[in-house]
């Protein structure tokens, strides 16, 4: 999504000039910088959501999951424990 919003950013600006801003640029894209920001903010959001899901009580179980059949899910945590 991030990388979505950034991606308008040049016809934006080109679009903005035809309504008067004049120093309407496209600039340049720095990718370190892009990668590095939406790091932090993949990393607030999921701040964000894991606090919402403790304040409610929530059970999380942090690892890789597997569905195993319509009601059985199995997780397995980074050591490979289930």
């Amino acid at each position: 999504k991030l990388f979505v919003y950034g991606s308008h950013h040049r016809h934006d600006a080109e679009y903005a000039r035809s309504f008067g801003w004049i120093h309407a640029s496209p600039g340049e894209a720095h990718w370190p910088t892009l990668i590095e920001n939406k790091n932090k903010e993949i990393a607030r959001l999921n701040g964000v959501y894991n606090r919402l899901l403790t304040n409610a009580g929530v059970t999380l179980f942090r690892g890789r999951a597997k569905l195993i059949d319509a009601h059985t899910v199995e997780v397995h945590d980074s050591e490979n424990n289930s």
